[in-house]
């Protein structure tokens, strides 16, 4: 399980939706994000790097979705 309370590889979330956990996740997704815009302006992609991006994109809607559930604001509303 990673720093944030989300494991990729188990898909587990935190079971109680506390404000703690809602930050770590929707600073988790900016990480994310800012690694998905890092291997999206390279021309070329290696095929672990195109496994990484899907990996990414999955973690981020799992994410997204773990919010929206618990009643967090979408990530990027204030």
């Amino acid at each position: 399980m990673s720093k944030s309370g989300f494991s990729p590889e188990t898909s587990e979330f935190p079971s109680v939706a506390d404000p703690y956990h809602i930050e770590k996740l929707k600073n988790q997704h900016q990480i994310l994000e800012k690694r998905l815009q890092e291997l999206s302006r390279r021309a070329i992609l290696t095929p672990h790097e195109e496994n990484e991006v899907r990996d990414i994109k999955h973690q981020k809607l799992q994410i997204k979705d773990w919010l929206t559930r618990v009643g967090g604001k979408e990530i990027g509303e204030s």
